[in-house]
């Protein structure tokens, strides 16, 4: 991707301004960046314009997408301020012109992982597409049901045309045709929190959900397995679950929950607890990642800790966050595994 993206729309024009959003106050948002286990963080919110170098320090990010053929380029969701991109390893930053968007609430992004310039940008009523790395956009997918928002979004590694979306009211939608048509296969009881493409996998699908356990597909949609009960009586409160993670092949899996972290290392057939330093249920884990080449190498955030450890949870290293905001969002750089990327957020 990185031999057109020259071609991208002007950076927006704010000079040594800054833009935030609705409750974003304050400059300790955006996105930070740590290779020492939270030992020091950079923040990334670099915003050059015609008069100067502004700012997006004010930002709350609700995404982070790394393009998987052009490692030095992210997509960054935000609450109020759009979708915002970088070509630089997040050293500085723009925004796309399209008004589509330019503003609002950015859901997720997903990225074509085979087709260069082909991003999916979930919102919170639409599916958004461009096949022409964010020039123009066009409207893939409508949610028509006023009381019901898109809420989670994941695209198939082995067929990208093939994209997933979950649902407040808890419908499992596939596209496999790039968003010309789309099928729901599934109902699920309450809100979806995230998707999971089994990286070991394709046809072994998983959705979360807010307090109602998950579902669970290895057969790419035909049949699907409830999970709710027996995570909830093996892990207390287990079944509330605000997300899920993976390393590269899809051996472990690491499920975020209300109970604390729970893993598998059957793609979700069966699961163990992760030793934390608090105890079950203590506090609120706001996000988790794990090193995609070594899952013994795992990451959390609590309200204002960083969490490190390199024995897959026996022990755990901790350091302080540098925002007051929530750690959101948090991946490994899949190419450059000592970095961590985290997006902090005004808490909900």
């Amino acid at each position: 991707m990185k031999h057109a993206i020259f071609l991208f729309i002007p950076l927006i024009l704010l000079g040594a301004g800054c833009f935030g959003g609705s409750g974003s106050t304050g400059s300790n948002g955006s996105l930070w960046r740590t290779n020492d286990a939270g030992a020091t963080w950079d923040q990334l919110s670099a915003l050059p314009g015609a008069t100067g170098v502004g700012s997006i320090a004010g930002v709350n990010v609700t995404s982070v997408e790394v393009d998987p053929s052009d490692s030095s380029t992210y997509y960054m969701g935000t609450e109020s301020n759009g979708l915002l991109y970088t070509h630089d390893y997040g050293s500085t930053w723009a925004r796309f012109e399209d008004s589509e968007v330019k503003s609002g609430y950015i859901v997720d992004v997903e990225v074509n992982p085979e087709t260069l310039c082909t991003i999916y940008v979930l919102k919170s009523d639409r599916v958004l597409k461009s096949n022409n790395c964010g020039r123009e956009w066009k409207s893939v997918y409508s949610e028509a049901r006023s009381d019901v928002s898109l809420t989670a979004m994941e695209i198939d590694w082995y067929t990208p045309d093939t994209l997933w979306i979950g649902t407040s009211d808890g419908d499992i939608t596939r596209t496999q045709d790039g968003g010309a048509s789309w099928d729901t296969l599934y109902h699920i009881s309450g809100d979806v929190t995230d998707i999971m493409v089994s990286n070991s996998d394709s046809r072994i699908i998983m959705y979360t959900t807010a307090k109602h356990g998950y579902r669970r597909t290895t057969d790419g949609g035909e049949n699907w397995e409830e999970v709710k009960k027996d995570l909830d009586k093996q892990f207390d409160e287990a079944d509330d679950i605000y997300s899920i993670t993976q390393d590269r092949l899809g051996n472990t899996v690491v499920m975020n929950t209300k109970y604390g972290l729970i893993k598998s290392r059957d793609q979700g057939a069966t699961w163990e607890h992760v030793d934390i330093l608090t105890s079950p249920g203590e506090v609120r884990i706001w996000s988790v990642a794990m090193n995609p080449e070594n899952a013994s190498e795992m990451y959390y955030a609590t309200g204002d800790i960083f969490y490190t450890s390199t024995s897959g949870g026996s022990s755990w290293q901790t350091e302080s966050l540098p925002s007051s905001r929530a750690a959101k969002t948090m991946i490994v750089h899949p190419s450059s595994t000592e970095y961590v990327l985290v997006g902090f957020a005004v808490q909900d």
